[in-house]
């Protein structure tokens, strides 16, 4: 992972002025040198503290399941028991490092339960924004592999009927966009908006723009389609 220390300073600099708490961040990676310098490059940030770091052990496991992190920052070769006595145990969020480029194992940790992919060759800001992301509820994930996912999708998905707008809000929202740029691609007002994301999670029985994604990787009826 690699940003210009500039870069690095300048935005240091701008959430130090603006930052009220920090976000608890534990590494579980088994590459030592990897995560040592995935703990350093976050040392740039004053809103990240990073409590603690382990590779795939018991002793790892232990600490993790007693610190009170909120962000979980996890390598994607994590064993498959290790990761659900994890995901049952801890209630925060999981943020998957991924070493592979391939579309399908991302789609498989989004289907899993981690709330985010980033690629190892990410740089720091780029984390930074994905910690933050699925802080506040976002389910973060490269353009690319949001794109095959929604691609994917059976031709008759088996979700509550949507209206033609609220259909292109809910591809919006799997795509990652922000607010301003759903507005754009579906010609509508931020009033609107906030009126048919209040309709769209009342129709798919959810309470967040997380909630509303996860549905296209854990439906049982949808999961089979991304394996």
């Amino acid at each position: 992972m690699t940003d210009s220390l500039g870069t690095h300073l300048e935005e240091r600099h701008t959430i130090k002025k603006n930052m009220d708490s920090y976000i608890a961040v534990y590494l579980v990676i088994p590459h030592r040198v990897f995560r040592e310098g995935l703990q350093k490059l976050l040392e740039y940030y004053p809103d990240i503290k990073v409590l603690g770091s382990g590779g795939f052990d018991l002793q790892t496991l232990d600490r993790v399941l007693k610190a009170r992190a909120d962000v979980l920052l996890v390598s994607d070769e994590i064993p498959p028991l290790f990761f659900s006595i994890l995901a049952n145990s801890h209630p925060k969020k999981f943020l998957v490092i991924s070493t592979s480029r391939s579309v399908d194992r991302g789609l498989q940790w989004l289907i899993r339960g981690a709330h985010g992919v980033v690629p190892c060759a990410s740089g720091g800001g780029d984390l930074h924004r994905a910690i933050k992301g699925v802080v506040s509820g976002k389910l973060w994930a490269p353009r690319k592999l949001m794109h095959e996912a929604l691609q994917r999708l059976p031709p008759d998905p088996s979700f509550p009927a949507l209206s033609a707008q609220q259909h292109c809000i809910f591809l919006c929202l799997a795509q990652g966009l922000c607010d301003k740029d759903i507005m754009k691609k579906c010609g509508m007002s931020f009033s609107t908006l906030r009126t048919q994301l209040k309709r769209i999670y009342k129709k798919l029985g959810v309470s967040s723009r997380l909630e509303a994604i996860s549905l296209l990787f854990k439906t049982e009826e949808n999961s089979p389609q991304f394996l």
